[in-house]
């Protein structure tokens, strides 16, 4: 799957630009050993804090060992300074069509791994669930920086919020 990406981000920038569908569906279901004891009030609770509600969870977990962590540290962090899971990167490219095939390419693995996929909900709810949802869009800020200084761009760079990022 890497290399199919990869493979797609290097195609030439005059070659028609699409790999929509080129990676194989997802393996039937995602990975649950044991779903958790939800309440009817706790699942409408989930439903209803994601956009699409119910019909956009594809599977409710428990959360593993290691997304436990995660969370506790996001729960203490409160102004993001600690966020050691987000990484921040800048990608130049030499046409729109380049831009177009990569972002084709990530949401194509996006949409192959249920990781990708994932969020937490743990507000109202009786404990922490890992959500898979169906779809997840990459959303994407295209920010015009030809006019503007290299120190402008870092500072606009900085300002994008890493609260924002999926799991």
């Amino acid at each position: 799957v890497l290399a199919d990406l990869a493979a797609a981000i290097d195609m030439a920038p005059a070659a028609p630009a699409t790999v929509s569908g080129a990676l194989p569906a997802s393996p039937a279901g995602p990975v649950c050993e044991r779903l958790p004891a939800l309440s009817p009030d706790d699942r409408a609770r989930i439903a209803s804090a994601l956009p699409g509600g119910e019909a956009s969870i594809e599977a409710i977990c428990p959360l593993l060992p290691t997304q436990h962590g995660l969370l506790a540290e996001h729960l203490l962090d409160d102004e993001g300074a600690r966020e050691s899971y987000v990484a921040r990167t800048t990608l130049a490219f030499d046409t729109r069509t380049g831009l177009d095939v990569f972002l084709d390419a990530v949401g194509a693995v996006i949409a192959r791994h249920e990781a990708l996929r994932t969020s937490v909900v743990w507000e109202g709810i009786a404990q922490p669930v890992q959500v898979i949802h169906r779809a997840a869009p990459l959303p994407v800020l295209e920010v015009e920086t030809a006019d503007v200084t290299a120190d402008a761009a870092a500072v606009r760079f900085l300002r994008i919020d890493p609260s924002s990022a999926p799991l």
